[in-house]
């Protein structure tokens, strides 16, 4: 008798099927866990750009905001000069060439007249 080619497993034709299936299973749940973790993925990058989109407002707004302190500061020192009676007269008199009773103006070509605040 030959050892190869008896029947040494007598399980084995039993065995094989139940191998298939379980490969099969296998299958399934690897193409499930790549679904998975795909979908997983597609959502960690529409967040990623969420998170982007919120930083570049709050960067905008940042500078939104300086931009107007830095405005608030330029109206409250004009708001301060105009408070001084000397400044209000000197704007007065180039602004609207108003002029003091005793005073005469003279425009010079050239020269628009406006004195900014």
């Amino acid at each position: 008798m030959d050892p190869y080619h008896t029947n040494n497993y007598p399980n084995r034709s039993t065995t094989l099927p139940q191998k298939t299936k379980n490969r099969r299973h296998l299958g399934i749940i690897l193409i499930f866990a790549i679904l998975l973790f795909t979908i997983a993925g597609m959502s960690l990058v529409g967040s990623f750009k969420g998170l982007e989109s919120n930083i570049n407002t709050r960067n905008q707004a940042q500078q939104q905001d300086a931009d107007l302190n830095t405005a608030i500061a330029l109206k409250n020192a004009e708001i301060k000069k105009l408070s001084d009676p000397s400044f209000f007269a000197k704007y007065a008199r180039g602004a609207f060439s108003f002029s003091q009773p005793d005073e005469k103006v003279f425009l010079a070509p050239g020269l628009n007249g406006s004195v900014s605040p």
